[in-house]
């Protein structure tokens, strides 16, 4: 538009997609407006375009004021600006048939028959099969195909309008293939953890093996949770499982043990060699049956030399009998006596020698006993190595102190050595308790330090993007997975549960901007799809609504929405195009063309047309202008031009233009009634002209009195230095 002063004159609900002309004027060069001195304007947008970077919206204006907003040329093809464009009236329609570039069109500009084509096809291509599986596409093909038919025997554009918005809502609701991948990744997920948490029954290993089980349960788990496909799922959950299967259980570990305990009795009896009748075969013999006794029934199963020691041992008894035992007491005694000697000094090393003197001695006759030189040395001995042992195993437990993972072998060395004490040793160690509580915790911070992990790789709350939401997802469901002991252990709980909270927050604006997002051009039924938006959106925080960047397309669609039922132009299929329209289509299409001001000395606006001047082609409107604004198109050009001049020329004569008698012979409209509205029209028109004569006509006087004063001054001055160079005689 050239220029707006009128204070009763307003523009809404407009756009230009042209270029400003500069050919015949090179003042007030807007985009929207090239001067703005009064009256009102609402919504209104200018294409941004390559040839006009550096233009401004408006040219000129009384209050160095702008109005109106630059859109991008997908911005202007879309639904919120279609929408903001309807919020004063359902005026403007998707231009399915390319006459304005893709931009909104008049509705009257396309007939229902084309406007049911544009619609259907639109539907037929807003997804893409390639986005579906084929169960999922035969479901949207048939929502698309049962939607086609009925808008083909729609009854108007509204209907047509409210089944497009019904069809693509139904589709939204079908799962496409990255929903079906994301949620095949979370069941596959949930399958794999629940696998490995019944994987084994941690009752049957040990305190040492169930901790390396748990440790490998759940550092599996931190990983499968942030596994990105299906297959990396599979390769965590199988690692995992190998690493389990490699562990003994109870029964393994302690067949182990009972293994080598049987093989110390075999070595025994193997060392009876040939039995004779000496006292060391009789003490290997004693010694073999003693070690046998002390094993318990699962090791004594184990051995596999016990017939042999039987057989030596009936042997023994038989060449006792034969032969006089007195002497061979003494020396079996003798024998003893020298192996208790032998301890020395009792250290943290005479096991053995204790244990071999202990043997030897338990294996005697009482008679043979009897004739032991020192039996309370071997006991004294015996007394004082018991305690060497078990304060072993207090000075480990002390050792440990608080638990963490760095203390895994202190911890699970003192538990071997208290496994290694005797019975008399064990009941020595005083702090046992203090041991058992340290496995336990151990257990749990083993269980705890992944989740802890996970919490650490969030970052600071200030960090907790959306894309955050996987990683806070896992490091909740890790946490959750834990008793309450472990966590107790989570020392960053604090942290982890700020960011679900910023993230939960995220995740609530994300979601709102998507339900704006999908309302798309609204419709008689976008009812429950804009109540669903404004209810999300409501229901923000105030710092929440800050971050919905779409708020205006809400405002844009409830606005259309409410217009719905105040349409400004009759929509109906059998409204015919104004004379122009098909200049205007083509001006449009080209981007091109030089027309006139969309704005005369009778502020008459140009809607869906080529308007140059101060903003140029493809101007478009609905018509709601105040003051005498029309709702028709206009040509491009000269022709639009001359068009306006006739139209004028013949409103001021009192007859209408004969396209307009024709339209309102058509519509039924009296000849009489429509001469009148022309008379008041050119009345109205007459007035404004002769307020504007007026205006240039102060203008004029105003400048021609300012010259006049320059123009005597200048003489008075040229006057007074003619008398100062003035000869006197």
């Amino acid at each position: 538009m050239g220029a707006l002063f009128s204070t009763e004159s307003s523009i809404d609900w407009c756009y230009t997609s042209g270029p400003v002309n500069l050919n015949q004027s090179g003042l007030g060069l807007g985009a929207l407006f090239g001067i703005l001195s009064q009256g009102s304007e609402g919504v209104l947008y200018a294409l941004k375009r390559s040839d006009s970077l550096n233009r401004t919206l408006v040219g000129s204006s009384a209050d160095f004021s702008a109005t109106g907003k630059f859109v991008s040329e997908a911005e202007l093809q879309g639904d919120d600006v279609l929408n903001a464009l309807n919020s004063g009236g359902s005026c403007f329609i998707h231009d399915y048939l390319g006459f304005q570039n893709g931009y909104p069109i008049l509705s009257w500009q396309l007939t229902l028959e084309d406007f049911k084509t544009g619609a259907i096809s639109e539907l037929q291509t807003f997804v893409q099969e390639a986005d579906y599986e084929p169960e999922n596409w035969a479901a949207v093909r048939k929502i698309i195909e049962d939607s086609a038919a009925q808008i083909r025997v729609a009854a108007d554009m509204e209907a047509v309008a409210a089944l497009l918005t019904q069809a693509k809502a139904a589709v939204y609701e079908i799962e496409t293939k990255a929903d079906a991948a994301e949620r095949q990744l979370a069941e596959a997920r949930n399958e794999a953890i629940q696998l490995l948490e019944n994987y084994v029954d941690l009752s049957a290993y040990r305190d040492q093996e169930q901790t390396e089980i748990r440790q490998i349960i759940a550092d599996a788990k931190s990983y499968i949770l942030l596994a990105d496909s299906i297959e990396e799922v599979e390769r965590h959950r199988d690692e995992a499982r190998s690493k389990i299967d490699r562990l003994p259980d109870a029964w393994q570990y302690y067949q182990q043990v009972n293994m080598a305990a049987a093989a110390q009795v075999d070595s025994y009896i193997s060392n009876i060699g040939e039995v004779i009748f000496t006292a060391y075969v009789k003490t290997a013999i004693q010694i073999a049956r003693s070690a046998y006794d002390s094993l318990t029934d699962e090791q004594k199963e184990l051995v596999t030399r016990y017939q042999t020691l039987i057989e030596a041992e009936e042997t023994w008894a038989r060449l006792e009998a034969e032969n006089e035992v007195t002497e061979e007491d003494m020396d079996m005694a003798a024998e003893v006596d020298l192996l208790i000697d032998a301890i020395g000094d009792v250290t943290a090393d005479s096991g053995s020698a204790i244990q071999a003197a202990r043997l030897a001695f338990d294996s005697l006759t009482e008679k043979q006993q009897s004739l032991v030189s020192h039996p309370e040395t071997l006991i004294g001995a015996e007394e004082v190595y018991n305690k060497l042992r078990a304060s072993e195993v207090i000075a480990a437990i002390a050792a440990i102190g608080t638990v963490t993972l760095e203390k895994k072998d202190a911890i699970f060395a003192a538990q071997d050595l208290y496994d290694a004490l005797t019975e008399a040793q064990k009941a020595l160690v005083t702090d046992y308790q203090v041991l058992q509580t340290a496995i336990v915790t151990y257990q749990n911070l083993v269980v705890a330090q992944p989740v802890i992990d996970l919490i650490d790789a969030l970052g600071s709350v200030s960090d907790v993007t959306l894309d955050s939401g996987d990683a806070i997802v896992a490091a909740i469901q890790a946490y959750n997975m834990l008793n309450g002991d472990q966590q107790q252990l989570v020392h960053n709980y604090d942290i982890l549960a700020a960011a679900a909270s910023v993230y939960d927050s995220l995740v609530r604006v994300q979601t709102t901007i998507q339900l704006i997002d999908r309302i798309g051009a609204v419709s008689q039924a976008s009812g429950q799809q804009i109540a669903d938006a404004r209810a999300a959106y409501d229901s923000l925080t105030a710092g929440e609504k800050k971050l919905v960047t779409n708020f205006s397309v809400l405002e844009n669609a409830e606005a259309a929405y409410a217009a719905l039922g105040n349409p400004q132009v009759n929509g109906s299929a059998g409204t015919e195009p104004i004379p122009g329209n098909t200049a205007v289509g083509q001006s449009g299409q080209n981007g091109t063309g030089s027309g006139s001001s969309g704005t005369d000395t009778g502020n008459r606006t140009a809607a869906a047309g080529s308007a140059s001047g101060a903003s140029g082609d493809g101007t478009a409107s609905d018509g709601s202008a105040s003051d005498g604004t029309s709702s028709g198109g206009a040509a491009s050009g000269e022709d639009a031009s001359a068009g306006t001049d006739e139209s004028l020329e013949e409103a001021l004569d009192g007859s209408l233009p004969a396209w307009l008698e024709e339209q309102l012979n058509g519509m039924g409209v009296s000849l009489d009634d429509a001469v009148d509205e022309a008379a008041l029209l050119a009345e109205a028109a007459n007035a404004r002209r002769r307020k504007n004569i007026l205006l240039v006509a102060s203008i004029v006087f105003s400048a021609c009195a300012l010259l006049t004063l320059l123009f005597v001054a200048a003489l008075r001055k040229g006057a007074g230095k003619r008398r100062e160079k003035q000869v006197h005689y």
